[in-house]
């Protein structure tokens, strides 16, 4: 069992955290660094908001105004304490380990067949007839010439045919080909991944038979992930260790309390008009 200890010095949080691989145990701890720094943002913009409305304050009605709306947000704060325990007894944290599994379909789709270019349509003979008139064709050898020059016309204009018809379906094999070698390609890579999620699907159901033995490493993740799903306020520590004694079935938890400091200050903020602050 793998082990990488995190520390988030701006929300002051502390958690170790736990996996079969190191590469599975530096992923979590990435995960949870990431999620830290999101939260850490949130507070942020939550302390820089609530100075921006303080230095927007610059009048009396504005500072009243200021005032109600701290009081507010501190009564609800305080709220959220006083309910705290009894929603989170009402949630129901165990683990459904279907939902750890991967379900999406492969995320790639397939290659489009390419639309085959069209051949033209082949010239024909009667499409070239010899100039001919009444008196033209009283003379045989101007009649011969027309036809002989009608004939060089529709040649030309066949064997031009023939050029565009071979390269076109020159193309048209070759973008084929090309679509059949980008449709084997999609297949490998749809059936590698499909592997990998087989894979991934089938090591959630090791986990789950054994936390279902009451093997200590898979029962010490297992408490991990229902005690990483409590919600709890942002300035809340979240740093606990765990550790399973197999022999008694006993579940032993260090997890950090908040601090004097983490609790609501105010219960209510008053504007006062003779000094002009809140």
């Amino acid at each position: 069992m793998w082990r990488v200890e995190i520390y988030h010095k701006g929300l002051n949080k502390f958690r170790v955290i736990r996996g079969v691989t190191q590469e599975e145990a530096e992923s979590k701890a990435a995960w949870q660094r990431k999620a830290w720094d999101e939260q850490w943002q949130r507070v942020q913009q939550a302390q820089a908001q609530q100075r921006k409305r303080e230095r927007a304050a610059h009048s009396k009605e504005l500072r009243k105004s200021l005032a109600e709306q701290q009081t507010g947000e501190a009564e609800e704060a305080i709220r959220k304490l006083e309910v705290l325990l009894h929603d989170a007894a009402k949630r129901d944290f165990r683990v459904d380990w279907s939902k750890l599994k991967d379900h999406t379909n492969y995320p790639t789709p397939k290659p489009t067949a390419p639309k085959p270019q069209s051949i033209p349509s082949e010239p024909l003979r009667t499409a070239f007839p010899p100039s001919l008139n009444w008196f033209t064709r009283l003379l045989t050898p101007i009649r011969e010439k027309r036809m002989a020059e009608a004939e060089h016309l529709f040649q030309a204009a066949h064997a031009a045919w023939g050029a565009a018809r071979a390269e076109t379906e020159k193309l048209n094999r070759a973008q084929s080909e090309e679509y059949e070698n980008q449709v084997a390609g999609w297949e490998t890579a749809k059936a590698s991944w499909l592997k990998d999620q087989e894979e991934r699907n089938a090591a959630i159901d090791d986990k789950r038979a054994t936390y279902l033995r009451c093997e200590p490493p898979a029962v010490v993740e297992y408490c991990e992930m229902v005690l990483n799903a409590s919600e709890y306020p942002e300035t809340f520590p979240s740093g606990f260790e765990l550790d399973y004694i197999a022999e008694s079935r006993m579940l032993v938890l260090d997890y950090s309390l908040p601090a004097v400091e983490a609790l609501p200050k105010f219960k209510a903020h008053r504007y006062v008009a003779t000094r002009d602050e809140i």
